[in-house]
């Protein structure tokens, strides 16, 4: 008898508990909300102020069937001036990302829009917005994001463009084509960055979970501070 009266008592405090804080959220609903608001005005600002991105990619292979892929992508690293590793995939990674293939790019980009008022090197950072990596399954992902949808398309075209023109320049194999691409990059229509809808979810959810929590770590030590 004495267990199931405990056990009453526990069930009524944790209605009890629930009720304590529902109170609590409604007795400060207006500070709530206004947190919340505040919240989303600064995101809606930022999405806003952040210049929009638009994102190219294109997905490609390196067939095995190169004249002997080992042998021909050694005498290529060793031109490009990059430090051979010992791993096949993150050597072609690190041609992608080499300074020489880099120069090529911007003084193509340069030759290119040489009558836009766009200061081209410091628009581009391959450095920064290029991004190399492979997959699972093999494939390798070529990706650039830039502030401008043309730029962002035409440097994925030249670096795939470039792979090939040093495979014909320096006669690396007797194959027209160092790499099979995949997927073509294609003109971005819309940006990549910044993610409006995801900011807002996330500081909304954030915004929400954070106010109402500080309100309850606020009243309990107004509660013990009476208490007191």
């Amino acid at each position: 008898m004495d267990f199931k009266v405990d056990k009453m008592a526990d069930i009524l405090n944790d209605e009890i508990d629930y009720i304590y804080y529902i109170k609590t959220i409604f007795r400060y609903k207006i500070i709530i909300a206004v947190f919340v608001a505040v919240s989303l005005i600064c995101c809606a600002v930022y999405n806003e102020v952040v210049s929009e991105q638009y994102s190219v990619s294109s997905t490609f292979f390196v067939p095995l069937d190169t004249g002997g892929s080992g042998g021909s992508f050694m005498g290529y690293a060793r031109l490009m001036g990059v430090k051979i590793p010992s791993n096949i995939d993150q050597y072609v990674i690190s041609l992608l990302e080499s300074q020489r293939m880099k120069d090529r790019i911007t003084e193509e980009m340069l030759v290119m829009y040489k009558d836009r008022k766009v200061d081209i090197e410091a628009t581009l950072k391959l450095g920064e917005y290029l991004s190399v990596k492979k997959n699972i399954n093999g494939i390798f992902i070529l990706q650039y994001k830039n502030t401008d949808q043309e730029i962002a398309l035409k440097v994925v075209e030249r670096y795939l463009e470039n792979l090939n023109w040093f495979n014909k320049e320096l006669e690396i194999t007797a194959q027209k084509n160092i790499i099979t691409v995949l997927d073509l990059p294609v003109y971005p229509e819309y940006p990549s960055d910044p993610k409006k809808k995801f900011n807002f979810v996330v500081v909304f959810a954030g915004a929400v979970f954070f106010s109402v929590l500080s309100i309850f770590i606020y009243d309990f030590i107004r509660k013990i501070q009476f208490n007191s």
